[in-house]
């Protein structure tokens, strides 16, 4: 399980510089939030097997609320225009209820199950209304993205009802990063670059070529 917890550490580091390289801020703030809390949380849950839950839940909430803000953005890049600012405050007041439910109500799992869906199902009304394809990198984000959701829905349904789930919890997550790293990669351009320029086409010779050529003694 240690070494699972290293590689999404791995992964979440690499993601988070490759997507401040992109200059894409909001993925780059969910990876590198990602890796900051499970580094904070290491310690009590993987060395001593015990400590506060809390913190783990606050560190979850908020990776929640940025994961919903990259949702919005892989929506903002299907509809090819800017998402209505009243549909983006929605869908973040939705994910902070339902955070803030499953911590009252002790429902963590439940909450976590509908937060997972209600993105998954925004993420498929933007595909079947999507304007046009997906470029690179955006469509493996995007695959990537409703991967991890809908892998954490599953992982989170099955939790409810038994424990042995917690053994498949990074696969969907670990799938999603590798995803994400791979599409965030710096791609080659140079096959344009290394092309050698053409010679100028050379134009038949016309009349008046001829004449100014005889006019110095030189046949044609």
């Amino acid at each position: 399980m240690i070494l699972l917890w290293l590689a999404q550490f791995a992964l979440e580091c690499s993601g988070c510089y490759l997507a401040s390289r992109r200059k894409l801020w909001v993925l780059a703030a969910y990876l590198g939030w990602g890796a900051f809390s499970a580094a904070l949380t290491f310690y009590p849950a993987y060395v001593l097997h015990q400590g506060n839950p809390w913190p783990w839940f606050i560190c979850r909430g908020i990776s929640r609320l940025l994961l919903t803000a990259v949702c919005c953005e892989v929506l903002a890049k299907m509809q090819r225009a800017d998402l209505r600012r009243d549909y983006v405050l929605g869908l973040l007041a939705l994910q902070a209820g339902l955070i803030l439910w499953g911590f009252e109500a002790h429902h963590w799992l439940v909450a976590d199950v509908l937060s997972n869906v209600s993105l998954l199902v925004g993420l498929v009304l933007g595909w079947v209304t999507a304007k046009g394809v997906l470029e690179w990198p955006w469509s493996l984000m995007a695959a990537g993205l409703a991967t991890l959701v809908a892998g954490n829905a599953l992982y989170a349904f099955i939790w409810s009802g038994s424990n042995s789930a917690w053994s498949f919890y990074p696969l969907p997550v670990l799938l999603a990063m590798c995803a994400w790293n791979y599409a965030l990669l710096p791609r080659n351009h140079h096959s344009d670059s290394v092309r050698m320029p053409l010679p100028p086409k050379i134009k038949p010779m016309t009349r008046y070529d001829e004449d100014f050529l005889k006019g110095l003694g030189i046949s044609a």
